[in-house]
C-alpha cells in the first residue's frame, strides 16, 4: 500500500481531537484543503488555542516550512515511527508552542525542519494546550524555567556536536559545562550519545588545574554514581599528575 499523505493528516487530526475531547476541551476541526490551522479550541477562561497538526509515518524529521510562531498557537507532531498500518501501535504525540518551534528548527536548503531528537521534551505536553502563563507573563505566552530552557540549549549543542562541530566552541557557545552536557545526556537513548572520552580530552586539554578542581568538585556532586566514578576519578588523577610536573619546574 503506497503512503498516502492526505491519509496520514486526516488521521493524524482526528486522533489529536479525540485526546482534546478525552481533556474535556471544545475544539473543532477546520475545513479546506488549504487551511493554515488544522484545530480550533476555546477554553473554559475563553481563550482560543489554535492547532496545526504536523504528522509523519517515518520518525526521522518534520517539515515545518509554513509554520508561523504566534501567541496562543500550537503545533502538534503525530510521529507513528514507520507504525502507521499497525492500529495496535499508538504514535508519539509531541505539543510545541509556535512561539518555540524557531529554537528546534534545522535548516536543510529552502526547507526547514524538526528533527525528531529536539522534540524529547515535548512528548504529551498537552499542559501547553490546557493553560498558558498568561499571569504570569502578561502576554498570553509561555515561560520556561531554567531546566526547560537548558535542555533545549542542550538538544541544539548536541546536534551541533554529532554535525562535527567543534566541542569547545560548541560548549562555549551553549555555555554548558562537559559534565552538565554528560549529565543531560543520559536522557537520550543510547545510540545518540556522544563518546565520553572525546569529552575528556577536550576537558584535559582546555583547563587549567584550579578549573579542572573545580569542575571535578561539581561533577561529584551529580547524583549519577556513573559520572562521578567513571569520569571524575581520571579527572582527579590528571589533576595529581600535573601538579606534580609544576612543582618539579618550581
Amino acid at each position: 500500500m503506497r503512503a498516502n499523505a492526505f491519509n496520514t493528516g486526516i488521521a493524524s487530526e482526528y486522533l489529536v481531537l479525540s485526546k482534546l475531547y478525552r481533556l474535556e476541551l471544545e475544539a473543532y476541526i477546520s475545513q479546506g484543503n488549504r487551511k493554515g490551522i488544522d484545530i480550533r479550541v476555546i477554553r473554559e477562561d475563553d481563550i482560543p488555542i489554535s492547532i496545526d497538526v504536523k504528522s509523519v509515518r517515518a520518525y526521522s524529521s518534520l517539515v515545518i516550512n509554513n509554520v508561523e510562531p504566534k501567541q496562543n498557537h500550537i503545533i502538534v507532531f503525530v510521529i507513528y515511527n514507520n507504525k502507521f498500518n499497525d492500529l495496535k501501535k499508538e504514535p508519539e504525540i509531541f505539543i510545541v508552542p509556535s512561539l518555540e518551534i524557531e529554537k528546534i528548527t534545522e535548516n536543510y536548503g529552502d526547507e526547514k525542519r524538526v528533527l525528531k531528537k529536539n522534540l524529547i521534551r515535548y512528548k504529551d505536553k498537552w499542559d501547553y494546550i490546557l493553560y498558558s502563563n498568561k499571569e504570569k507573563s502578561g502576554e498570553g505566552g509561555w515561560i520556561l524555567d531554567k531546566e526547560e530552557e537548558q535542555w533545549i540549549d542542550f538538544v541544539n549543542c548536541h546536534g551541533d556536536i554529532k554535525k562535527g562541530k567543534s566541542i569547545s566552541e560548541t560548549l562555549k557557545k551553549y555555555n554548558i559545562e562537559p559534565h552538565v552536557f554528560l549529565q543531560l545526556q543520559e536522557k537520550l537513548p543510547k545510540n545518540q550519545y556522544i563518546k565520553r572520552s572525546i569529552f575528556e580530552k577536550h576537558i584535559l586539554e582546555t583547563y587549567t588545574i584550579p578549573e579542572l578542581k573545580d569542575l571535578l568538585k561539581s561533577i561529584q556532586k551529580q547524583k549519577e554514581k556513573d559520572l562521578a566514578e567513571k569520569f571524575g576519578i581520571k579527572i582527579e588523577k590528571e589533576i595529581k599528575k600535573r601538579v606534580k610536573l609544576l612543582k618539579k619546574k618550581l
